[in-house]
């Protein structure tokens, strides 16, 4: 029955995600395969250690977000790249989960230091850059989420040539708009 929730959670199927925790008990926090319980699934998710949340983050789903959150969903927990499912949102770019969790955690609240640490991967800055989504970009100067030195990191990525493939695609396809908003906030900030 887990794996069945999971499943229409990567399917867009809030409502089946909500009955499954709600009315048979599924909990919300955790990954889809539990200790002791992987010789018993047909086939492993890619990622055992995504949760509910990090899917609906994934999704840009802001109300199944609140909804896990207050049905036991645990914001801070990570996924296998170390990632909660704020990062998740973030990289993407789904500006209404990363309003979600600033409004929900605030991230200068120790108590909340888990949801927004840094993975090892990359800066909060980076991922924001990562989602080619200035406002995500804005959100995480404006928070003051990132350090001077990461500022620059990301300065220096966006002028990069394999900066400006990887976050905007290859030349062809860029949006020069939107990476000219991005540089105008590095430097403004």
């Amino acid at each position: 029955l887990r794996s069945e929730i999971f499943t229409a959670a990567r399917c867009g199927d809030p409502e089946k995600v909500k009955k499954g925790v709600w009315e048979d008990n599924v909990d919300a926090a955790g990954g889809e395969v539990r200790k002791g319980s992987e010789d018993f699934l047909q086939s492993l998710p890619e990622d055992k250690s995504e949760t509910l949340m990090h899917i609906a983050a994934k999704n840009g789903d802001a109300d199944l977000i609140e909804w896990l959150d207050t049905h036991g969903a645990e914001a801070g927990e990570r996924d296998s790249n170390g990632f909660t499912a704020f990062h998740v949102a973030l990289q993407r770019g789904h500006i209404d989960v990363i309003k979600y969790f600033f409004t929900t955690y605030h991230p200068h609240d120790a108590d909340h230091d888990e949801v927004y640490a840094r993975p090892q991967s990359k800066s909060l800055l980076r991922l924001a850059v990562d989602s080619s989504a200035p406002e995500a970009v804005w959100m995480i100067l404006d928070k003051e989420l990132a350090t001077e030195e990461e500022r620059s990191d990301a300065w220096r990525y966006t002028m990069s040539d394999a900066g400006k493939t990887a976050t905007f695609g290859p030349p062809s396809r860029q949006d020069p708009g939107k990476h000219d908003e991005i540089r105008n906030l590095l430097k403004t900030f």
